[in-house]
């Protein structure tokens, strides 16, 4: 596509999942018609919106019966979305190379865990939507790597430098519970047993308590 092609086809697109895949309002027709393309153009690109549309509201309906958080329905969708796109392809003829050539070239622009989200995004489109084989497709392993760890007598500035004793108490239970912001944010007092020192995180990384 060129350029103002482009641009008018993820007008359409994004207008189209918005509203989770019905017709295309007229309003965005008109737009399309003023952007200066012929009435042929214009049924071509809506033809090939609703074509995506569908697929991405069958992968956005599985993923939520299945109970995955809205972050993961949002990746997921938006990885299988720029895929299609890339390729200009009907689901039944999608291939396991399309899916090699799309991931090899997202090693040139984005770090490994973006790739492998990507894929990850891609092997279910695969296998529990289109129901293809995805076996061929080798997904990159996250590199392991010790982390940085802050010293005692950083940690001990870092609470320090803290404004309030709200903060400080913040700040300390992150890192003294290893707690993510979103767990700390959703902590209840009830989840809290001072006098044992212990505590539950409700609905943690995967739904999980722990």
């Amino acid at each position: 596509m060129k350029n103002w092609q482009e641009k008018i086809y993820a007008y359409a697109l994004k207008n189209a999942i918005s509203h989770e895949g019905k017709a295309i309002e007229s309003s965005v027709i008109s737009s399309l018609f003023h952007e200066g393309l012929k009435k042929e153009g214009v049924k071509d690109i809506i033809k090939d919106v609703k074509k995506i549309v569908s697929e991405i509201n069958k992968l956005k309906s599985e993923l939520r019966l299945r109970g995955l958080s809205i972050m993961t329905v949002r990746n997921y969708c938006f990885f299988v979305d720029k895929f299609l796109k890339r390729t200009n392809k009907n689901a039944g003829e999608l291939t396991q190379d399309d899916v090699k050539l799309y991931l090899s070239e997202l090693f040139e622009t984005k770090a490994k865990n973006t790739i492998m989200l990507a894929a990850a995004a891609l092997k279910f489109f695969f296998v529990e939507i289109l129901n293809k084989e995805f076996s061929n497709v080798r997904i990159p392993k996250k590199d392991k790597r010790l982390p940085d760890v802050l010293t005692k007598e950083e940690v001990k500035k870092l609470i320090e430098a803290c404004d309030n004793q709200k903060s400080r108490l913040i700040v300390s239970l992150l890192y003294s519970a290893g707690l993510r912001v979103s767990e700390l944010v959703n902590l209840k007092i009830n989840d809290v047993d001072l006098s044992e020192g212990t505590g539950w995180v409700r609905k943690g990384k995967g739904s999980k308590d722990r």
